[in-house]
């Protein structure tokens, strides 16, 4: 079976058939290896450009890889194939995700081999792309990483440390020439990974100052606050900040964002969760700001449904996002629907028995149950006075949210 996309070269992914049967009997044990075997020639061209230019096509692919569009040597033994794996513990899903773990743990290793060949190289003779390969190794080590701290992250973190250290190396050489534009551009961007490696170690103070300096960096280069890269960094702005406790400024740096992102992007939904987040959540937030929160979240909806069309995990997540809020904001049956929209996403994604599944079912059943208790106590009032009939008693509230408890909302102080 061959990946649903290749690179844009075609040169760099491919399953063989049996190692997907083998994957799909053996119940997709995290223990078993599969082997990426490349000609000599494509394994020079790999070392070239997998940390440089393919890289960004390299991750496409893994984010687009599914079983279900692969392609057979034999085309009859395709439906075969797909039976098995069907039929083993986590369908088609759970081997996509076992086979781009699997690929993602030979790109962080053939990365490090790669990044240790150039480093044993005099600096003359280093790709003059080492600086990326640096980078992009240390993104794949901290998408690897299991914890908030671990020897992934740390390894990352001295990567994009390394790659800034040889970057304003290289500024300082180019001087007033035109490939010094170029140069502070790379030196931004060395600023915000560390800002970002900072901010998921939750390391909050640290990540805040890298991220002022990769944003002063990246409008000095393009002399306005108005592009995309700015836009990026202020987005992670946003969080970092609300993490400090300072709220008007993460809404602020949010909706500056907002505003330079390309509409429809999925940088913008992203931009748009957290400012939908941190509306919500504000201290002395009102029902205004609740109020934009969902039309936010609506827009994100919106986006990733047209992003990633209607059955997608994305969409999924936008579909909870809402539930929580209309939750929140006392609207049980709206926050039920939601939660059931979600739940048909992961059941034809993940099937009926994935845990992932059977937890989002468990939140549309108890907010159901918390809206059918509403609609009887509503039932009940209706006799009683205009006014009481408009509102719930304070008893009656408790009695509706203990159908409803706090864990169930799934961790309400997350971020999106």
């Amino acid at each position: 079976v061959a990946s649903s996309r290749t690179t844009n070269s075609g040169r760099f992914t491919a399953i063989s058939a049996k190692g997907a049967t083998r994957a799909a009997k053996t119940n997709l044990e995290k223990s078993q290896r599969l082997r990426f075997i490349l000609a000599p020639q494509s394994r020079e061209q790999f070392e070239q450009e997998a940390l440089s230019d393919e890289f960004e096509s390299i991750i496409r692919a893994l984010s687009d890889l599914d079983v279900r569009k692969a392609e057979a040597f034999k085309k009859e033994d395709k439906q075969m194939i797909l039976s098995a794996i069907e039929r083993s513990g986590g369908g088609t899903q759970g081997l996509n995700q076992t086979v781009c773990q699997q690929l993602r743990r030979w790109l962080v290793e053939s990365a490090g081999q790669i990044v240790e060949a150039q480093r044993a190289k005099s600096k003359k003779e280093r790709s003059p792309k080492y600086s990326q390969m640096l980078v992009n190794y240390g993104r794949l080590l901290g998408d690897s990483a299991n914890a908030f701290s671990s020897p992934e992250q740390d390894k990352a973190i001295e990567l994009f440390h390394e790659a800034l250290e040889e970057d304003r190396a290289a500024l300082d050489a180019a001087g007033a020439r035109d490939e010094a534009s170029e140069e502070r551009i790379k030196v931004a961007r060395d600023l915000f990974m560390i800002g970002s490696a900072h901010y998921w170690r939750r390391e909050f103070p640290q990540a805040l100052e890298k991220l002022e300096e990769a944003r002063d960096a990246y409008i000095a280069v393009h002399g306005s606050d108005a592009h995309p890269d700015v836009a990026k960094v202020q987005t992670l702005m946003g969080p970092t900040l609300m993490k400090l406790e300072r709220w008007e400024e993460a809404v602020a740096s949010l909706r500056a964002a907002a505003r330079n992102h390309e509409s429809g992007s999925h940088a913008e939904a992203e931009c748009l969760s957290f400012l939908a987040y941190v509306l919500f959540k504000m201290p002395h937030g009102g029902k205004a700001e609740a109020d934009e929160a969902t039309d936010l979240r609506e827009r994100v909806l919106e986006i990733n449904r047209a992003y990633f069309g209607n059955e997608h995990p994305e969409v999924a997540m936008s579909l909870f996002q809402l539930a929580r809020g209309a939750a929140e904001a006392g609207d049980r049956a709206a926050s039920a629907d939601y939660y059931r929209q979600a739940t048909d996403i992961y059941s034809k994604i993940f099937g009926e028995d994935h845990e992932k599944t059977r937890k989002m079912r468990q939140r549309y059943v108890s907010a159901a149950a918390a809206a059918a208790n509403l609609n009887e106590v509503a039932r009940k009032n209706s006799s009683f006075t205009s006014k009481s009939s408009q509102a719930l008693s304070m008893y009656d509230e408790q009695r509706a949210g203990a159908l409803f408890p706090e864990g169930m909302v799934a961790d309400n102080r997350q971020l999106p």
